[in-house]
């Protein structure tokens, strides 16, 4: 019976040795290269990213357990924020390796807001951080498109009466 805690102790020690093992080789990485982001402002930090065209989340969201790695080669990387010129810029990824995109957000001279009289649409989206990439307000009819960070992709028209 006394034996069971110093087998249990040992146990324990090993376990918590192999997840160290395993969390630092997640972290030495040397296939794959992570890519990541730093914006000075809110507007920045609260941009969204898309990498090759596939929304990822936002800058200020990007890092720890939700870090951005990239296998080998060029990528594209798009972050935007509306009213503000897109963010875009080509970025090579080598074996191991760590990039910082330092963002850089620029008001949009020819971005239209609503006037006066506009109607307010308001949404409630599930999950919160899935990216509204298209909404279109035509003659009483309005679209949306979003997607969410893993990809998946919902559309819906209605008509205003």
């Amino acid at each position: 019976m006394r034996r069971f805690p110093a087998v249990l102790a040992t146990g324990m020690v090993f376990a918590l040795s192999v997840i160290g093992a395993v969390n630092s080789e997640a972290q030495d990485n040397q296939v794959m290269g992570e890519v990541r982001f730093a914006g000075a402002t809110k507007v920045e930090r609260e941009s969204g990213v898309w990498v090759d065209g596939l929304y990822v989340g936002y800058v200020k969201e990007l890092k720890g357990s939700k870090k951005i790695l990239l296998l080998p080669g060029d990528h594209q990387i798009s972050v935007r924020q509306a009213g503000y010129k897109n963010f875009d810029q080509k970025e090579v990824v080598e074996p191991g390796s760590l990039r910082t995109i330092t963002v850089k957000m620029e008001k949009d001279p020819t971005a239209q807001y609503p006037g006066a009289g506009a109607a307010i649409l308001k949404l409630r989206i599930t999950p919160d951080r899935a990216a509204v990439c298209r909404l279109l307000l035509c003659c009483r009819r309005w679209a949306l498109t979003m997607r969410t960070a893993k990809g998946s992709r919902s559309s819906c028209s209605y008509f205003v009466t």
